[in-house]
């Protein structure tokens, strides 16, 4: 029997088309407060989210209403921090030092803002 297991996600690429803060200001920042939202309404749902640099600037934007809701939806398990990366680097061509030094980044930033005790369990 096949069984098929849909992980919503979006891959947000800082710098790649637009620049970052542009790409946060029409893209990320809705697809996050949509994300935090919606899986705040419907228990059922998950999302998985990777870039730290994009969460920073979000979470810089809110109030401890939606932080604390963020928190929760990471508690749970409603929403995953996969890898948990500044950025998700290109593992095809990338030196293991810049992937370990923006993985360290991100975790930091992690624990800093989102919390103790909240990391991601992969990466």
């Amino acid at each position: 029997e096949l069984q098929v297991f849909v992980v919503p996600h979006s891959h947000n690429d800082p710098g790649w088309l637009q620049t970052f803060e542009s790409y946060y200001n029409s893209k990320t920042r809705l697809i996050l407060t949509n994300v935090v939202n919606g899986l705040y309404d419907h228990p059922e749902r998950r999302f998985i989210w990777a870039e730290m640099s994009y969460l920073s600037l979000w979470w810089k934007d809110q109030g401890e209403i939606m932080k604390e809701k963020m928190r929760t939806l990471i508690k749970n398990g409603q929403l995953e921090i996969v890898t948990g990366g500044w950025v998700m680097n290109d593992e095809a061509n990338t030196h293991y030092f810049a992937m370990l030094d923006q993985m360290i980044e991100g975790h930091e930033w992690i624990k800093h803002n989102v919390g103790e005790g909240i990391y991601p369990r992969d990466g």
